[in-house]
């Protein structure tokens, strides 16, 4: 159990005072993510005497303002795992979207389209995010709430200068449709010019949404901004039935587990997440490998690896009516901080860069377009979000364990499996491991790698451009206090140390 967390008659973790750590091998703590204001947000939240969920609320706000394209604070959602030395479980903040009641199959054909995925207000799911940082810092974090918004809002409110990446969406998204979101358009494309690398964004609106934010967490969904989006989507697809029954589904529970004989995985709830492919992959793995990589060093077993994977994804076809195709568009970041608390975080606005396009007038609030993640569960009969996230945190033998995730749509699961086995039971040093050469396999069970891969018979080629930002990773060994970070060459990254 987490220091300082009791557990309750219900499951979920209450609320005390933090204990002494009891950890002392490591005095450095570190924030890894896409963005280096992000970064180091995390990493000053630490020096104040922040713990690593503090930290992890201040990075994912401060994505949410400097990587719009990628999430939001109205955003989709996603999942923390969160994990302390010497403790034997983990705990999932669920903050996954959920499906309204009465959703149907037809619902999204009146949207416009973005090649295959719906776009515009008719695609926006419950914002997940406002909650799900509300309900990590409730329950684990250490310093006010207004604190750890400050960088976001500093960021939103006296602007950033725009990367090569951000850059690159805003220019894709101006030619999504045949003409922009009028609000969208007057923040990324004033004058009708897009904004482009080094240039300045500001969005006071959004920083005085986040300011209310900051100020009143738990009644969010209550106060005006919100109340804004709902009757704005009403109004903009005549459908005022169905905004009323979107519903924040957050929850705090104990992390799902994969158990081998070297090791332990935590990751979120399997059936809706990419964590489902990775745990019956790695299960196949351990069964049909002829050398584990546990002893065989950072071997891969190419057919069990393969073979794994193909079944994960007719399972999960098996279940649902259709499985995803590659989508893109997600924030990955890990979190250590100087007691040993590890983070681990995905988080998305779906499957489109700036999510529905659509952002609510007077609050710079950007919606996410999650309802395309809609699938229909045989066995459970019912619909679901369903997804591809895999933030895990592992814990292996004489007292290391790691942080791991990335984003990449359908390869996210593959990505993560692969640094797992290499490194996790292999030995690897992840930073190694996240460079080398991708593979993975496609819902349709195509082959998929990178061209230094070496593989005969592979049906697509992928480049850095096929990943959608970076993997990343942190290895902490308990024992003798070292701390490796896993950066991705392929996409911008950047840490922050405490």
């Amino acid at each position: 159990m987490l220091p300082g967390l009791a557990r309750s008659t219900t499951g979920a973790p209450e609320k005390r005072q933090f204990r002494e750590p009891r950890w002392g091998g490591i005095v450095k703590g570190v924030a890894i993510c896409s963005q280096p204001l992000a970064a180091q947000a995390g990493a000053e939240v630490m020096r104040r005497g922040g713990n690593a969920v503090d930290a992890a609320v201040s990075v994912a706000a401060t994505l949410c303002v400097v990587d719009p394209a990628n999430c939001g604070f109205a955003g989709y959602g996603g999942y923390m795992i969160i994990q302390s030395p010497g403790e034997g479980e983990a705990w999932t903040v669920d903050f996954n979207t959920s499906v309204p009641e009465g959703f149907r199959a037809d619902h999204l054909a009146r949207a416009s389209r973005c090649g295959v995925f719906a776009n515009g207000p008719l695609s926006v799911a419950m914002p997940a995010v406002p909650r799900g940082l509300e309900q990590a810092h409730r329950r684990f974090g250490s310093r006010s709430f207004s604190e750890l918004l400050a960088p976001a809002i500093d960021a939103a409110e006296r602007g950033f200068a725009i990367d090569r990446n951000l850059a690159k969406a805003i220019r894709w998204a101006t030619r999504r449709s045949a003409a922009p979101e009028p609000e969208w358009a007057r923040i990324f494309c004033p004058g009708g010019t897009p904004l482009r690398e080094d240039d300045v964004l500001v969005q006071q609106d959004l920083a005085n949404t986040l300011r209310g934010y900051a100020g009143s967490p738990e009644t969010i969904y209550a106060q005006a901004p919100f109340a804004h989006l709902w009757n704005h989507l009403a109004l903009r697809t005549h459908d005022s039935w169905w905004y009323d029954r979107l519903a924040s589904t957050v929850s705090v529970k104990r992390a799902e587990a994969v158990e081998s004989g070297d090791m332990l995985v935590y990751g979120p709830t399997p059936h809706e997440s990419g964590f489902g492919i990775f745990k019956t992959a790695l299960a196949y793995y351990l069964e049909e490998s002829a050398a584990p990589a546990g002893r065989t060093g950072s071997s891969l077993d190419l057919a069990a690896f393969i073979g794994g994977l193909r079944l994960a994804w007719r399972e999960r076809a098996a279940e649902y009516a259709e499985t995803e195709p590659v989508t893109r568009h997600t924030s990955h970041f890990c979190v250590l901080d100087p007691d040993g608390m590890l983070v681990s975080c995905t988080f998305t606005h779906g499957p489109l860069w700036f999510g529905s396009g659509v952002v609510v007038p007077g609050t710079g609030l950007l919606l996410n377009c999650g309802l395309n993640l809609a699938r229909y569960s045989w066995r459970r009969n019912t619909w679901v979000a369903v997804n591809n996230m895999t933030p895990v945190v592992a814990i292996a033998d004489r007292g290391a364990r790691y942080a791991i995730g990335a984003p990449g749509g359908s390869r996210i699961p593959a990505i993560v499996l692969k640094t797992t086995i290499e490194s996790v039971l292999g030995g690897l040093p992840i930073s190694t491991s996240i460079a080398r050469p991708r593979i993975s396999i496609s819902p349709d069970g195509a082959l998929e790698c990178e061209r230094d891969a070496g593989i005969e018979g592979s049906t697509r080629e992928l480049t850095a451009e096929d990943f959608y930002g970076p993997a990343s990773a942190i290895h902490v060994d308990d024992e003798a206090g070292g701390i490796d970070v896993g950066m991705d060459p392929r996409c911008a990254s950047a840490t922050a140390w405490v």
